[in-house]
């Protein structure tokens, strides 16, 4: 196999095959744990390779993420034996940036960020039902729309600082689906605990 062209990503996709190769060692790991495992898969849809195995996935306009999620619990218990209760699946179909639009006043800390910028976040922010619906295609991302209003912001080190200034609960409130997912996490680990 020939190295990717510089600049390209390259993604590891675990596939049905995959799954069945590992089902031994998840079943072995899960006999051994006396207490039911919390697994958690965070899926970006956008991340999806193409082709995306046919049975599982279809294109995103076709298919919810609650039914993506459904595929991925059921693909998981098919191949490896694990119960679907035990497996927390959540399809984001935005970036990581998008639970940063749940509070726009939290980009205020960046060093130099323009004036008009917030107010151009903000603008961005109420033309959609909540920041998890911010995502257009790959040239309106919302990372793009970020680095449109802020040139200087780079996700890893500014977006941790605006995501802590904003806060989990702000985002819980602002991201219906994203604040699911971690009630069901929290839930599971209520389950977990002796």
């Amino acid at each position: 196999m020939a190295p990717p062209a510089k600049g390209r990503q390259v993604r590891k996709v675990v596939c049905r095959a995959a799954l069945r190769k590992r089902r031994d060692m998840v079943r072995f790991k899960s006999r051994r744990h006396a207490a039911p495992c919390a697994p958690a898969a965070v899926t970006l849809q956008a991340g999806l390779p193409r082709p995306r195995p046919p049975r599982l996935f279809k294109d995103k306009g076709q298919c919810s993420a609650d039914e993506l999620e459904q595929a991925i619990r059921a693909g998981v218990e098919e191949t490896t034996g694990w119960l679907g209760g035990r497996l927390a699946p959540y399809v984001q179909w935005h970036e990581f940036e998008g639970l940063l639009f749940s509070d726009v006043s939290a980009f205020k800390n960046l060093p130099d960020i323009p004036p008009q910028a917030i107010q151009a976040l903000r603008d961005i922010r109420s033309a959609f039902e909540t920041p998890e619906h911010i995502n257009d295609n790959r040239k309106t991302a919302p990372s793009k729309r970020i680095e449109e209003e802020v040139p200087r912001y780079r996700k890893r080190v500014h977006g941790p600082l605006i995501a802590e200034t904003a806060g989990l609960e702000t985002m819980r409130a602002a991201c219906p689906r994203f604040s699911a997912w971690l009630a069901c996490l929290e839930s599971m680990q209520h389950r977990i605990e002796p």
